[in-house]
């Protein structure tokens, strides 16, 4: 399979993470993906005895194809990072299980604006693009392209 492995930022916004590595040109096997909550499976946060602090899963490109990831943070910020991880994470699979609800629908966006605000007064975020909400300069990524 494709593997990507790589140094770089990490952004997330309420419906996904976007991976953009640190000087892609230079790298071989180094190249921007996207993680939508919504098709996230098998997610396992590990604190190994030697190393860093990491989260692994599973999700499906737009092709069709399963990729097993890894993030792992050797610089700090796992603690900011997995609150919001998972608060955004269970606001995707709630609105999974409910859609075609229009109460359901108005909870699930009351829910993100006060994820937004709540983020917001605790991270950094770019003003000028809401739906950026935190990035993370110290995040390893490795990527599997599995079938």
């Amino acid at each position: 399979g494709i593997i990507v492995k790589g140094k770089g930022k990490l952004y997330m916004s309420s419906n996904r993470m976007i991976y953009v590595p640190k000087n892609a040109n230079l790298r071989r096997h180094s190249q921007a993906f996207e993680i939508h909550y919504s098709g996230i499976r098998n997610e396992s946060f590990n604190q190994p005895i030697f190393g860093a602090n990491n989260i692994t899963g599973r999700s499906m490109t737009t092709d069709g194809r399963e990729v097993r990831w890894r993030l792992a943070f050797h610089s700090g910020g796992v603690g900011v990072f997995l609150k919001t991880f998972f608060r955004a994470l269970n606001l995707a699979r709630q609105q999974q299980s409910a859609q075609g609800a229009v109460v359901a629908e108005a909870r699930f966006v009351a829910q993100q604006a006060q994820l937004a605000d709540e983020v917001s007064s605790t991270m950094s975020h770019d003003r000028s693009d809401p739906s950026v909400v935190w990035v993370s300069d110290a995040v390893v990524v490795e990527a599997t392209v599995v079938s």
